[in-house]
C-alpha cells in the first residue's frame, strides 16, 4: 500500500470506521516509522488550511490545536512548522486514542480546504483506489431521493461531495442534514457539503426546513443563502439569473473575483428578483409560483407487513405491542398484546393513515409540529430492570426528532431519564449526518447522563426499524436489526411519569425544534420487560431486512 492509499484508510476509518483494530494499528504504525509520510500529510495540511486562512478572519482550520491536547506546540511558529512539530513529539499510548484524534483534527482540515475550493472548481465524485474498489475517501454528504432519465436511479444511494450532471430529466436528493434539492435537466452542479451547493448551469428548488437553515447555493456569479425558506433558481442561457423564494426569505448576494459578496439584497416570500452579474445589478421581477416546477419525490414508500409479523411479535412476548391501526373512542391506540394494557393517545394533528398495502401508521404532519403519542406511567414498572424498546419509523427528512422520550416532571425532580433520538450533528462520534443517539441518565435531568451513539446514517422516506435493549448496564442500539452502537450505563430504573413517542414533551408552546417533534410516520411499537439478543431483534426487523 503506498502513501496515498494509506492516508486514504486513514480517512477512511476515522470518517467512517471502516477499519478494523489490527488495520488501524498497521497503519498508525507506519506513521509512527515513516517521517515522509507525516511530511507529506503536514505539507497537505498545511496548504489547505493556509488557504482557508486567506478566506476566514478567525479559520476555523486552526482548531486542530484544540484536540492535540498536551502536545508541545509553540503558536508563534508556522502552521507546517506546528504542524510538523506535533506530529514529531506526538507520542501514541497503548491504545491509539490521541494518534486517532489527531487524525480526526486533520481529516477536517483537509475536508475543509477541499469544500474551500469546491465552488469554482468542476469535478466528479473523489475516489481512491487501494485495497478495496472504489474506495469513497470522503464521507457522503446527501442521499438520492428519486430520479428521472439520468445517471442516479437508486433511490437511497448516499452521495459524496462531488459533480452532478444530467442531460435530460430530473434529480431530487436531499442533505444528510435534510435539506431538499431538486435539479431539473439540464444542469450542471457541485455537491460541496451539507450545507452547500453550486450550481454551474440549470435549475434548481431547495426546501431547507427549520432547524437546517444556514444553507448557501451559488450560480457563477452570485450566493443565495438560506434565511429558513424554500427557493428556486435558474440561470438562462443569456447568462442572467433569476431566484424565486417561495416562503421565508433568502439573502441573494453578488460576488467579486474573489468570490466574496459585494451588493446584497434580502428576498422575501412571493417575491424574484432578477441577476445580471455583468450590469452588476439585481433588481425585482414579476413572477408566479407556477413558473418554477416543485419539488420532485416519488411515491411515499409503504411498510409492507408480512402476514406472519404479529405472530412473530407475539411469540417473542411483548409487555405492550401497539400497532396503530385503529383508535377507540378517546383517541387511543389499543395494546394488541393485552387489551387491558397501557394505551397510546393522540394528540394535536397525529392521527392514522391507510396504506394501499393495507396496514395502517402513526401519521405525524409537519404543518404544525403538535402531533405526538403519549403513554402514562402506567409503563414505568416495564423499565425497571432490563428491557427493549422496538419500532418503525420513516423521516419526511433528516433532522433531530425525538423517538421515544420520558419524562419526570415534579416538584424535586425534573427532566428525562432517557431519550431516544435522531439527531443531525454527530460530531462526537464522527458520524457526520443524522443517525442514532440515546442518553441515559440515573435520575431524571435537563441535560448529563451517558450519550450512546450509533455508527450508520439514516436515510430520509424509508422505513427503519429501531430497537433499544438494556441488559444490565449495557444499551445496544439497532438499525434495520443490525447493532449499531452500545454503551455501559446505570442499571437503575427508568424513573418517569409520561411517556412520549414523536415528541420529548406535551408542551405545546416550546419551538417544535426544541421538542424535537417527529416529522414522518411510526409503526408497530413494541416493549418488552427484557432485554432482547441480536438474533430477536433480527426477527423484528425483518419487514426492512431486505432492503
Amino acid at each position: 500500500m503506498n502513501r496515498t492509499q494509506q492516508i486514504a484508510r486513514l480517512l477512511e476509518g476515522w470518517l467512517d470506521g471502516g477499519l478494523q483494530p489490527d488495520e488501524q494499528d498497521a497503519l498508525l504504525d507506519a506513521l509512527d516509522r515513516d517521517p515522509e509520510l507525516r511530511r507529506e500529510l503536514a505539507e497537505q495540511i498545511a496548504t489547505l488550511g493556509a488557504m482557508r486562512a486567506a478566506s476566514e478572519a478567525q479559520p476555523r482550520w486552526l482548531a486542530v490545536f484544540d484536540v492535540l491536547e498536551d502536545a508541545e506546540v509553540d503558536p508563534a511558529g508556522s502552521f507546517e512548522d506546528t504542524t510538523m512539530a506535533a506530529i514529531a513529539t506526538e507520542e501514541r499510548p497503548p491504545r491509539p486514542r490521541r494518534t486517532v484524534v489527531w487524525w480526526a483534527a486533520a481529516a477536517a482540515v483537509v475536508l475543509a480546504g477541499l469544500l474551500f475550493l469546491a465552488p469554482w472548481r468542476k469535478s466528479t465524485p473523489p475516489h481512491v483506489s487501494a485495497d478495496g474498489p472504489d474506495l469513497v475517501v470522503e464521507p457522503p454528504v446527501a442521499v438520492v431521493l428519486g430520479s428521472e432519465g439520468g445517471r442516479y436511479p437508486e433511490v437511497g444511494r448516499l452521495l459524496p461531495p462531488g459533480s452532478l450532471t444530467m442531460q435530460t430529466g430530473w434529480l431530487s436528493i436531499q442533505t444528510l442534514h435534510g435539506v431538499t434539492i431538486t435539479l431539473d435537466a439540464p444542469f450542471d452542479a457541485e455537491l460541496v457539503s451539507h450545507d452547500e451547493i453550486s450550481l454551474h448551469s440549470g435549475r434548481a428548488r431547495v426546501h431547507v426546513p427549520d432547524g437546517a437553515e444556514g444553507f448557501r447555493l451559488f450560480g457563477p456569479d452570485f450566493e443565495i443563502l438560506d434565511l429558513g425558506t424554500e427557493f428556486a433558481t435558474e440561470i438562462e442561457a443569456d447568462g442572467t439569473s433569476r431566484c424565486r423564494v417561495f416562503e421565508g426569505k433568502a439573502d441573494v448576494s453578488l460576488l467579486d473575483s474573489l468570490r466574496s459578496p459585494t451588493t446584497t439584497r434580502r428576498v422575501k416570500a412571493s417575491s424574484s428578483i432578477r441577476i445580471d452579474a455583468n450590469l452588476r445589478s439585481m433588481r425585482p421581477v414579476e413572477e408566479n409560483d407556477a413558473d418554477y416546477p416543485s419539488i420532485k419525490l416519488p411515491p411515499r414508500p409503504l411498510l409492507e407487513i408480512a402476514p406472519g409479523y404479529v405472530t412473530t411479535v407475539s411469540e417473542l412476548r411483548p409487555d405492550c405491542y401497539w400497532r396503530f391501526e385503529t383508535t377507540d373512542s378517546t383517541r387511543g391506540v389499543r395494546n394488541e398484546f393485552d387489551e387491558t394494557g397501557p394505551t397510546l393517545w393522540l394528540h394535536g394533528s397525529a392521527s392514522l393513515v391507510g396504506e394501499a398495502s393495507g396496514n395502517h401508521s402513526g401519521a405525524l404532519d409537519q404543518r404544525d409540529h403538535t402531533g405526538f403519542f403519549e403513554g402514562g406511567a402506567n409503563v414505568r414498572h416495564l423499565f425497571s430492570d432490563d428491557w427493549t424498546i422496538s419500532l418503525f419509523v420513516q423521516f419526511d427528512w433528516l433532522q433531530n426528532y425525538s423517538l421515544v422520550s420520558m419524562l419526570k416532571y415534579g416538584p424535586d425532580l425534573k427532566g428525562h431519564p432517557f431519550l431516544l433520538q435522531a439527531y443531525s450533528s454527530f460530531g462526537q462520534s464522527g458520524l457526520d449526518g443524522t443517525g442514532l443517539h440515546a442518553v441515559v441518565r440515573e435520575t431524571p435531568a435537563w441535560v448529563g447522563g451517558t450519550d450512546v451513539f450509533a455508527n450508520t446514517l439514516f436515510r430520509p422516506r424509508v422505513w427503519h426499524h429501531v430497537a433499544a435493549s438494556r441488559k444490565g448496564e449495557e444499551l445496544t442500539l439497532y438499525l434495520d436489526g443490525n447493532k449499531v452502537g452500545g454503551a455501559r450505563v446505570s442499571a437503575a430504573p427508568l424513573d418517569f411519569d409520561y411517556f412520549y413517542v414523536g415528541r420529548m414533551n406535551a408542551n405545546l408552546q416550546q419551538p417544535w425544534i426544541h421538542a424535537r417533534t417527529l416529522v414522518g410516520r411510526v409503526d408497530e411499537m413494541a416493549v418488552f420487560s427484557r432485554g432482547l439478543d441480536d438474533a430477536e431483534i433480527a426477527r423484528l426487523a425483518e419487514p426492512v431486512t431486505d432492503r
